[in-house]
């Protein structure tokens, strides 16, 4: 099992206020360059994503504890799980579900339905999030990579999750450079014998 200590592992939204709200850029089909992305329909979904998100991960951690900064957190990809454990013993499970990652060093998501070297049973999520965007023709949802800040990589997963109807996001690091996000789609207390 991989993981780390925990942290709060979300940022609260700060939804800009003047256009663009969010900024991404994609590799255009036609010239395969580098573009900014501007999708005012896609910048909405994103605020109303975040808003809810937020309000749910605030309901984890009073629950849960998730993201108190108090224990450590871990994944195990053959087990197909996402843990918690918590100083006094206890654990939080859920089923292991990737949104994707972001390399810092050139500001770059990966959404997990694009990446090969994740089981496609665990990148649902993110996947179904794809499907969204190819029925609304939101560029940003369909493409590999897509360029962006953390901040906005944090939108990008609110966003996948919200779609999905998860219970939360978390996030962190799992090298020097790489961050995963990771759905939360069904957090349990695991029964120990």
């Amino acid at each position: 099992m991989e993981g780390g200590q925990m942290i709060w592992p979300f940022k609260r939204t700060q939804i800009p206020t003047q256009p663009p709200m969010f900024e991404f850029e994609v590799t255009c089909e036609n010239c395969n360059i580098r573009h900014a992305v501007t999708d005012p329909d896609l910048d909405a979904q994103i605020q109303h994503a975040c808003v809810q998100i937020d309000e749910k991960m605030t309901l984890l951690r009073r629950d849960f504890g998730i993201g108190n900064g108090q224990g450590t957190w871990g994944y195990d990809e053959d087990v197909g799980l996402l843990e918690f454990h918590f100083p006094g013993g206890g654990i939080v499970e859920t089923p292991l579900s990737y949104i994707g990652s972001w390399f810092a060093p050139r500001e770059e998501f990966l959404w997990a339905w694009g990446n090969p070297h994740l089981d496609t049973m665990r990148t649902e999520v993110a996947s179904r999030c794809f499907d969204f965007g190819q029925a609304n023709n939101h560029q940003v949802l369909m493409s590999q990579p897509v360029w962006c800040s953390l901040d906005n990589a944090w939108h990008l997963a609110k966003l996948a999750g919200n779609l999905t109807k998860v219970e939360g996001i978390y996030s962190a690091l799992v090298d020097d450079n790489l961050r995963f996000f990771w759905a939360i789609t069904d957090p349990k207390w695991r029964v120990l014998q």
